[in-house]
C-alpha cells in the first residue's frame, strides 16, 4: 500500500518573500571550451555540449524563497551530462525535442509533452533538439529536506530509483502549465512574482500542484524499468520506424513487422522498458512534430493542415491532447508566428 505523506517545510529555510532570478547563456564556436559549468544544474562527472557550428547552452535559474526549491528553464544545442544527484527529487518536462535518461540498468526516454521524476540517483543523460530547434526543457528540482515520509525516509526513495509520470495524469498538465508560467513571468521585465510578497504566494501555489502531482505518481503502476539489451534494441529499433514514418497511416502491426517480431511481443518489450505503450509513443512523436510544424510553417496554413500532415486523423481528440500539453490550443501556437 502506497504510505501516506506528511507535507511539512522545514523550520530552517530562510523566510524570503521574493524568488531571486538569474538567467545566462554559453556560446562558443569551440564546443570543448568549458566556460558554460559555470551553468550547469548539478555538479558534473562528466558533461560534454554535441560539437556544432556554434555550441550553445543558456540556462535560466529561480530559487523559491520558502523551500529554496530550484526551477530551471534549460535550452540547448545538445548535450551530455553525468551526475550523481543525491540531494533532490527533479521533474524533468521537455518543450522541445526529446532525452534519454540511463540510471544503473535503467533506461528511459522523453519527447516533448511528456515528463519524468528523478529520485535521488547517479544518472547519466543526453538530449537533443528536434527539427533544426534546440532542446528545451523546464526542470524542477525539490530539496530532499523539504518533506518527509512518515516514517522519516525522504521520499522513501532507494537508490536509483525513478519513474515516469504518465501524460494522463490530470495533476501533470496543471503543474507543467504552472511551471512555464512562472519561467515566463520571471523572464519578463515587468514581472509580478519579483515583487512584494508575490514569490511567496506563487511558492504556496506551487506546493498544492506539486502535491497533487505526486499523489497521481503510484510507485506500484510505475516500476523501476529494469530492462534486457534485447528489449531495448527492439523498442527503439520500433521508435525509430516511428519517427521515419510518424506522417504515415501505421499500426502496431505495422511497426511489429517492421523491427521483425510480432504485435504482443513489441507491447511486451515497451511495457518494460518504460510503461507506455507504442500508441502513446508514437503520438507523442507525433504531437512533437505538429508542435514544430506551428511554430514554423507559414500562418497562412491550417491547423487541421498541418495536423492531418504529421499523421493525425481525428482533430477534436487531437485539439483536446494538444491544450493540455503545451497549455494553449493549435491556433494559438500558429498565430504566435
Amino acid at each position: 500500500m502506497r504510505k501516506n505523506v506528511v507535507w511539512r517545510l522545514s523550520d530552517a529555510l530562510p523566510k524570503e518573500t521574493g524568488i531571486r532570478y538569474s538567467a545566462a547563456e554559453w556560446r562558443s564556436a569551440h564546443p570543448r571550451d568549458d566556460g558554460y559549468r559555470q551553468l550547469l544544474v548539478s555538479d558534473p562527472i562528466d558533461f560534454a555540449l554535441v560539437p556544432d557550428i556554434v555550441a550553445k547552452l543558456s540556462v535560466a535559474t529561480a530559487i523559491l524563497p520558502v523551500s529554496g526549491a530550484r526551477l530551471h528553464h534549460i535550452t540547448s544545442s545538445g548535450h551530455m551530462i553525468e551526475a550523481e544527484d543525491t540531494t533532490s527529487l527533479s521533474i524533468m518536462m521537455p518543450i522541445v525535442g526529446a532525452l534519454k535518461v540511463e540510471a544503473g540498468n535503467a533506461e528511459i526516454r522523453l519527447v516533448a509533452g511528456e515528463s519524468l521524476t528523478l529520485r535521488p540517483s547517479r544518472r547519466r543523460t543526453q538530449v537533443a533538439g528536434s527539427g533544426g530547434a534546440p532542446f528545451e526543457a523546464i526542470m524542477f528540482k525539490v530539496p530532499a529536506n523539504v518533506f518527509e515520509t512518515m516514517d522519516g525516509q525522504a521520499f522513501g526513495c532507494r537508490r536509483n530509483d525513478f519513474a515516469a509520470v504518465e501524460n494522463t495524469s490530470k495533476a501533470t498538465g496543471p503543474l507543467r502549465d504552472f511551471l512555464r508560467y512562472l519561467v515566463g513571468d520571471l523572464a519578463s521585465p515587468d514581472s509580478l512574482l519579483n515583487k512584494g510578497s508575490a514569490g511567496a504566494t506563487a511558492e504556496a501555489l506551487l506546493w498544492e500542484h506539486f502535491r497533487a502531482f505526486l499523489a497521481k505518481t503510484d510507485s506500484t503502476k510505475q516500476p523501476v524499468v529494469q530492462s534486457s539489451p534485447s528489449l531495448m534494441r527492439l523498442v527503439w529499433a520500433a521508435i525509430d520506424f516511428m519517427r521515419a514514418h510518424y506522417a504515415d497511416t501505421i499500426t502496431v502491426s505495422d511497426i511489429a513487422a517492421a523491427v521483425g517480431t510480432s504485435p504482443r511481443n513489441l507491447q511486451d518489450a515497451f511495457r518494460s522498458c518504460g510503461n507506455r505503450t507504442p500508441v502513446a509513443v508514437l503520438s507523442a512523436i507525433r504531437m512533437e512534430n505538429v508542435r514544430l510544424d506551428l511554430m514554423t510553417s507559414d500562418p497562412s496554413l491550417s491547423v487541421t493542415h498541418i495536423a492531418m500532415d504529421c499523421g493525425f486523423t481525428h482533430m477534436g481528440r487531437f485539439a483536446k491532447a494538444y491544450r493540455d500539453i503545451y497549455g494553449e490550443t493549435p491556433s494559438q501556437t500558429l498565430r504566435k508566428r
